[in-house]
């Protein structure tokens, strides 16, 4: 079978993590061929065909050119990586929805259209799409909520371990000496992460369980949120204890 992957995020921050280790196993654990979406400069050190389709997401490009460059790939199947699909493509698609924020949360989006053209897009993508692939029950359980999908259409496929995490005795002496004890929190700083929860949580155990421990933040922050986030640990007086 021959598989068009939709890599144009390669450099955002969660999806661009999931895009790189897809297209970096699949060819290893499947004997199907695929092809890359997006800019060969930035997909042409993974050893994958790639076909030049470097326009942003949610862009008039991208409804305008992008079904006429996957038709001409004569591909099986298309994966598009995230919800924004090409609405005029008609071929057999499955997509990954990783999450519904934009629509449990709204007062995140810029405006009010920025959130009807993603629950829009977000419903377009679901219906069209042979299967929708997410990450966990929760996220299933809102597709299902919010499109009234039928259950048997989503498939939950829980992200790996990226070899990056696994453990070394060597490493860990080496972060101990530099950090001491550390609880560390890997994601982007921005309001759904709930930063403000976890920093109100680590300042009572600093205060009532007098826990040793540094709390690790590494994750780009989102302005103006960020600010919010510095100021907590100020007034929590969690300078020396928060590294971000």
């Amino acid at each position: 079978m021959k598989i068009g992957i939709d890599a144009r995020m390669i450099d955002s921050s969660g999806i661009g993590t999931y895009i790189k280790n897809l297209i970096f196993w699949l060819p290893k654990i499947s004997r199907d061929e695929y092809i890359l979406f997006g800019s060969r400069s930035k997909l042409g050190k993974y050893n994958l065909p790639v076909i030049e389709a470097d326009f942003s997401i949610y862009g008039l490009k991208e409804q305008m050119l992008f079904p006429n460059i996957i038709k001409r790939a004569k591909v099986d199947l298309f994966h598009a990586t995230h919800y924004a699909i090409p609405i005029m493509y008609f071929g057999k698609m499955v997509v990954s929805v990783h999450d519904l924020i934009h629509l449990v949360y709204p007062e995140y989006l810029s405006s009010k259209p920025a959130y009807f053209y993603a629950k829009f897009m977000i419903s377009s993508a679901c219906h069209k799409a042979k299967k929708i692939i997410t990450i966990s029950e929760n996220t299933k359980n809102d597709i299902i909520k919010y499109f009234n999908v039928e259950p048997s259409k989503i498939e939950i496929t829980y992200p790996a371990v990226s070899d990056d995490f696994n453990f070394s005795p060597a490493k860990s002496e080496i972060m101990k000496k530099k950090y001491g004890e550390y609880i560390l929190c890997v994601g982007a700083i921005r309001p759904h992460k709930n930063i403000l929860r976890l920093l109100e949580a680590f300042n009572k155990l600093k205060k009532e369980k007098k826990i040793k421990h540094k709390l690790i933040l590494i994750g780009k922050g989102k302005i103006p949120y960020i600010y919010d986030v510095r100021k907590k640990i100020s007034d929590f007086l969690l300078v020396n204890e928060v590294l971000i």
